[in-house]
């Protein structure tokens, strides 16, 4: 028990190391000259993007998400905006508020169209492939263009200066797949202290390990060697349209990370930008309970994965191996900390010192303390010494309430998926959940 405790005190100690060293390392500026020193490989060839927002019960913000995307659309001619909404709004609310809302707003706008998922079963994959497939012969490239599918979320936020990044990617790569990172910032100041932490360990994530990953992909020699992590979110995921068709389009139950997984095991790189999306940060720890246990689907859906992108390419045994082995890393990154407090527990009981305990707490602080201060005061740039210190001290908490995602699965597994219903039902009615 002593020799697992020791061992996995140096795992959990290592992986906080390489985030600190890739927050310090793959910076804007390290991505900027990446690009700036690769010879442009297309010229002269028509790009157009085709934004698709998937929204479920969304009425209270569409209409400031209709108006940001709005601005960046009109900015250039070569974006179009879709929203995709559902029928199982109307079952679960009565009333499929987000369409007739939106109906509204994009009437006589012809940047703009709204595509009604018609089922009431179904999820965020089901709504994007099924407007995928409404929009196939629109997007499909031609001769004379490349057409890029952008997925954001009703809450995303990406710069204005976006596009003309993605357009210079695309000139100097030609690449098939490209990913936005997400500073979870929208909603900061009104988030509680814990919440802010999360908003500071999203982040941190975001830009210490994603994108550290997504840059080691583009390097085809360390992406045949060692098969880097890099996988894609929904918010900010990039793919060229023919090359999403050939694939399969949108896995499910998560469109996001499992499509990623697609593409660690045909090697496809996924190129990061320097621009990037803002996101919010759930607003109670109900919602975040209930939102990590749908994360930890992910993993858990990799052999569905690896049958699916078969047919689109043979892998090597070695890649697979691989993968899977990374997969259990991932697998066991969500479970670690509650695993790793059970053993300083046990062990400190058997050993009959608490010295243990006290080891383990530090093993936990040293692992994020500077990642987070680091992440609060220059990603997300905030000012409030106090509040950086404050989430300085409480950090190790973090990596426990993570270790909950795998009740929240357990939990939802049996009883319903929380997000499904769209809705939380109190004493006072229905509260709306984003």
């Amino acid at each position: 028990m002593k020799v697992l405790f020791f061992v996995l005190s140096l795992i959990i100690f290592v992986h906080g190391l390489l985030i600190v060293a890739s927050l310090l390392y793959f910076k804007d500026q390290k991505l900027k000259y990446l690009y700036k020193s690769s010879p442009v490989s297309k010229k002269n060839k028509e790009i157009e993007f085709y934004i698709l927002l998937s929204v479920f019960n969304e009425s209270k913000i569409i209409e400031s998400t209709y108006k940001h995307f709005k601005e960046i659309v009109n900015v250039k001619n070569n974006i179009r905006c879709v929203f995709i909404t559902t029928e199982k709004e109307k079952l679960v609310t009565g009333r499929n508020e987000t369409k007739e809302i939106l109906e509204q707003l994009i009437r006589n706008d012809n940047k703009f169209s709204l595509i009604n998922y018609p089922y009431h079963k179904g999820n965020k994959p089901s709504q994007l492939n099924y407007a995928l497939d409404q929009l196939e012969k629109d997007v499909i490239n031609k001769n004379e263009r490349d057409i890029y599918i952008c997925q954001y979320d009703a809450d995303s936020r990406p710069l204005k200066e976006t596009f003309e990044e993605l357009e210079e990617i695309i000139n100097i790569t030609n690449c098939n797949v490209i990913q936005q990172p997400t500073k979870f910032d929208e909603n900061y100041n009104g988030l509680n202290l814990y919440l802010k932490l999360e908003a500071c360990f999203q982040t941190r994530w975001a830009y210490g390990f994603e994108r550290r990953n997504q840059m080691l992909s583009v390097n085809k020699y360390i992406n045949k060697i060692f098969v880097p992590f890099a996988y894609t979110v929904g918010h900010g995921m990039v793919v060229k349209s023919d090359f999403l068709y050939n694939v399969g389009k949108y896995p499910s139950p998560n469109e996001d990370v499992p499509f990623g997984q697609k593409m660690i095991l045909i090697g496809e790189p996924i190129y990061p930008t320097v621009t990037y999306d803002r996101g919010t940060i759930v607003e109670t720890f109900k919602d975040l309970f209930y939102q990590s246990g749908n994360w930890i689907k992910a993993p858990l859906v990799s052999i569905k994965m690896y049958k699916e992108i078969r047919h689109y390419k043979k892998m090597s045994i070695y890649r697979s191996v691989m993968f899977f082995t990374k997969i259990a890393f991932d697998l066991l990154s969500w479970v670690q900390y509650i695993i790793y407090l059970f053993l300083c527990v046990v062990v400190s009981i058997s050993e009959g010192s608490i010295n243990y305990l006290i080891f383990g707490f530090f093993i936990l602080w040293i692992e994020s303390s500077y990642s987070v201060f680091y992440t609060h005061k220059y990603i997300l740039k905030e000012n409030s010494l106090k509040e950086r210190l404050l989430l300085m001290i409480i950090c190790p908490i973090r990596g426990l309430v993570r270790g909950l995602s795998l009740f929240s699965f357990l939990k939802q597994s049996l009883t319903g998926w929380y997000y499904d219903s769209g809705r939380e039902i109190t004493n006072t009615g229905i509260k709306k959940i984003k």
